[in-house]
């Protein structure tokens, strides 16, 4: 199915987009990159190849991934996949009040996420059938009579159109006299029964679309959609005028999108049960690999990779532990990222580190940039601050004040070396730390200081 299917990707962060699309076009996507919600709306207005939509909901500050999907869908008919690191209740049905074709969490597999987009696709093909079957419905009843029968004040069929006999089977002259809820499905008699006896208690009433389940000839079931008149007092009809349609396709329809959106949850179920696990499982592979690799400089990648790591654990840890999605708290999780990363370093034990961390919240997104960018000083510092020497200290320091937020990684160890060009180096750590900040809209500092001081300034 992914053959051929052009995606529009819209992900504000660019490490993610990189990774996200490099994945999608591996299992055989095309995949369009835009970073903020106008932009999206503009390419796939412009762009009619466009098959369906990969939305993150935060875009940085501009309107929201939800604002610019709903602008897409005003203006034409595509699918649009939710791809979102939110997990709380009220975002996902946000996104479900929009449109219904997915909502996969960030970090799933790809096999997950193309599983997601195979489902959006069948779905939205579902639905398009059942637009198609309610259009070929109202062609039907714009250009031939629906049902229609009048039921006199005594409960007796008054009289039946031609098209009573197409619908139900019936031989309509047959019909005339006998019991008008004859051919009504018996569980569904009482409540049927019921709504035309309270509008026969009042004149001119009207009771819009009700649906309940009739009886062919045959014995076979079907089910009705009605809108029935209390015309009694009406001298020239004096009866309940009801006018009927046969709507067992899109029943059957409707069931079909009902048992999809059931499989979607499902998914999304074991989407989220996969999660809890998945970090957990690939921080203690990549430390069963440290331990068993004799290598120096593979250590050294390994250890890198499982900070990294890490710093996710601690984002998702510290959410589930406070039980807010929104926001986290700095204080905490800041903490237990050090314990963390020191915890990779079992050879440093003559490095100390000393924290002073001021508490304040932060969006789950801001403070998990602000986590990566700890994550690769700190273990910068860890690495390379100390070549030579047995002893030392790291200073974290994390504060807000009226001018932003700052965070503070400060090491005396041996300095930069010499000539060193922070704008020049092609270090993997260094260039996410920039890209990092570049996100949270800050500015970073490297200074010689008895060592080395890294400070990184953004907004509050």
């Amino acid at each position: 199915m992914s053959a051929g299917k052009t995606l529009l990707l819209v992900e504000d962060e660019p490490i993610i987009a990189m990774a996200e699309r490099l994945g999608l076009e591996r299992i055989g996507y095309s995949v369009v990159h835009v970073g903020t919600g106008a932009d999206a709306i503009r390419e796939a207005s412009r762009n009619p190849s466009i098959d369906l939509v990969l939305m993150d909901i935060d875009l940085g500050g501009g309107m929201d991934g939800t604002e610019a999907a709903a602008t897409i869908l005003r203006e034409r008919d595509v699918p649009v996949l939710f791809l979102s690191s939110h997990m709380e209740k009220d975002v996902v049905e946000r996104t479900e009040r929009i449109t219904n074709y997915g909502y996969v969490v960030k970090n799933s597999s790809f096999t997950v996420l193309d599983a997601s987009i195979k489902m959006a696709f069948k779905l939205f093909e579902s639905n398009r059938a059942v637009r198609a079957t309610e259009e070929r419905f109202r062609h039907i009843l714009e250009n031939s009579l629906e049902a229609v029968t009048l039921i006199g004040a005594d409960g007796r069929v008054a009289y039946e159109s031609p098209s009573v006999a197409r619908i139900t089977g019936y031989d309509i002259v047959e019909r005339i006299g006998r019991s008008g809820f004859e051919t009504v499905y018996p569980e569904d008699l009482p409540s049927v029964a019921g709504k035309l006896r309270d509008l026969a208690a009042v004149p001119g009433s009207q009771v819009r679309d009700f649906r309940f389940r009739a009886v062919h000839p045959d014995g076979s079931v079907w089910h009705a959609e009605a809108t029935a008149t209390n015309l009694l007092d009406d001298p020239s009809v004096r009866a309940i005028v009801i006018n009927y349609r046969d709507v067992t396709q899109r029943r059957t329809a409707e069931e079909a999108v009902r048992n999809q959106l059931r499989e979607k949850e499902t998914l999304l179920t074991e989407v989220h049960h996969r999660i809890k696990n998945s970090i957990a499982t690939v921080e203690a592979s990549l430390m069963l690999q440290l331990e068993s690799t004799p290598d120096d400089g593979a250590k050294a990648a390994l250890r890198d990779a499982i900070a990294r790591v890490g710093s996710m654990k601690a984002v998702y840890d510290a959410l589930l532990v406070s039980g807010e999605y929104g926001e986290l708290s700095t204080g905490d999780y800041i903490a237990s990222l050090v314990r963390s990363i020191r915890g990779i370093f079992p050879g440093k034990d003559g490095v100390g580190i000393e924290c002073e961390l001021e508490d304040f919240s932060l969006p789950v997104k801001r403070a998990a940039a602000l986590g990566a960018v700890l994550n690769e000083l700190l273990t910068n510092s860890m690495k390379y601050a100390f070549v030579g020497l047995d002893r030392g200290r790291i200073d974290v320091r994390l504060a807000r004040d009226a001018d932003g937020i700052s965070l503070t990684v400060k090491d005396d160890g041996i300095g930069l070396p010499d000539g060193f060009d922070p704008a020049a180096t092609d270090s993997l750590g260094l260039t996410i730390v920039r890209l990092l900040t570049q996100q949270l809209g800050g500015i970073l500092v490297l200074e010689d200081d008895g060592g080395v001081r890294a400070t990184v300034r953004f907004p509050a």
